[in-house]
């Protein structure tokens, strides 16, 4: 970040301050740390769901060679299980808004909120899936292993909450 407040995609020394300041770069979502900007996000996707899933991703009707959501789109969940139960229904699809740079690694999973009153075939959620990532048994976003987050969230009457962690 600039002393003006700009944000900057790339990392420059201080030699090279004067020279991106005037050719400034766009701010590509692939450019910020995850950890940074995953917290609010991940909390909105969270708080007042129903149920947590965590489920690896495939294109629609694919072969199981497993296609992650780069760009955005509908994507088939593949050995889906529940990391928090609730009382909806399990989707068979889920649908990412196209968000330029969101473009997680192969082979990973993903956690997926799905709210309250949920009975469709289609989840579609507001978020890019690098946010909902799971890499190793972990949320990168949250930094616990899924296997734990029921320990870190409470049903409140308006759904799931997440408590316990620090962000």
């Amino acid at each position: 970040m600039t002393e003006d407040g700009t944000l900057l995609s790339d990392y420059r020394s201080d030699d090279q301050m004067d020279e991106l300041s005037r050719n400034p770069l766009r701010l590509r979502f692939s450019d910020l740390d995850t950890t940074l900007i995953s917290g609010r996000e991940i909390r909105g996707a969270i708080e007042g769901c129903d149920a947590i899933a965590v489920t690896g991703l495939i294109a629609p009707g694919g072969s199981g060679e497993g296609r992650v959501p780069a760009m955005g789109g509908v994507f088939e969940l593949v050995q889906a299980r529940w990391a928090v139960h609730g009382s909806v229904a399990t989707p068979r699809y889920v649908s990412f808004p196209m968000i330029e740079g969101c473009r997680p690694d192969m082979g990973w999973l993903y956690m997926l909120p799905v709210p309250r009153g949920f009975r469709s075939d289609t989840l579609s959620l507001d978020v890019c899936a690098r946010v909902l990532a799971v890499k190793d048994g972990e949320s990168l976003a949250l930094g616990i292993p899924v296997d734990s987050l029921p320990r870190f969230v409470r049903r409140t009457e308006r759904g799931l909450s997440l408590a316990g962690l620090r962000q």
